[in-house]
């Protein structure tokens, strides 16, 4: 009798993990839908877990959608061809955008990839300080940086500021673009510019357009 009732307690302590891990990815009414009445063919569900899945997929994505540009520029040695006000504007880009949402507490899953990115060209544009010949500004970079995005994410800044930081992203975003086509158009050539890394942009923010229509 003992043995059957540490038996019960473990499926119980089971089953609970796994609700726990599971309601990560859908609401309590998908859970209970699928897992409760079986019914897999309920079409809110389906769309909630694609939106869910896709959320993820770029998060993890984002982990090392920069690397091969970084690899290629420690590879090379250079940075010719790239557009240090391209990197520069992107990376203000994803900062603000993660710290509107961090201060916002909104979900992890639905921003994470601007931390992740923030981090991958905040070492892009410290590269190509250090690589362009000035090894002190690029140290001093790295360290004026930490100290800004910790400001904006601390609670000093009034909401406002930061909405309207926000608000500037995808303008910046798009200058961001337009600079390093004019770096590779006055090259006659993209240099060290990875075409894995621009792929991976373009599908990541594909994804997340898709993502943010959905929820909206």
């Amino acid at each position: 009798r003992f043995q059957r009732s540490e038996k019960t307690m473990a499926d119980r302590n089971s089953s609970s993990a796994f609700k726990t891990l599971v309601l990560n990815f859908m609401p309590s009414k998908c859970y209970e839908e699928y897992f409760l009445n079986y019914n897999f063919f309920d079409a809110v569900c389906f769309k909630t877990i694609l939106n869910s899945s896709l959320n993820l997929s770029i998060v993890l994505g984002s982990v090392l959608v920069k690397l091969p540009q970084i690899l290629k520029i420690v590879r090379n040695g250079s940075v010719g061809g790239l557009s240090l006000i391209s990197f520069f504007l992107e990376l203000a880009a994803v900062t603000f955008t993660m710290t509107y949402n961090a201060v916002n507490a909104y979900p992890f899953r639905t921003w994470g990839e601007s931390f992740f990115i923030s981090i991958q060209c905040a070492i892009l544009v410290t590269m190509f300080l250090y690589y362009s010949g000035r090894p002190f500004v690029s140290g001093a970079f790295g360290l004026v940086y930490v100290a800004i995005t910790v400001t904006l994410v601390s609670g000093l800044v009034p909401m406002n500021v930061l909405t309207s930081l926000q608000i500037t992203t995808i303008p910046i975003m798009m200058a961001s673009k337009v600079f390093q086509i004019y770096e590779n158009y006055k090259n006659g050539s993209t240099g060290q510019l990875s075409a894995i890394t621009t792929f991976l942009n373009l599908a990541g923010t594909l994804g997340r357009i898709f993502t943010t229509l959905q929820e909206a």
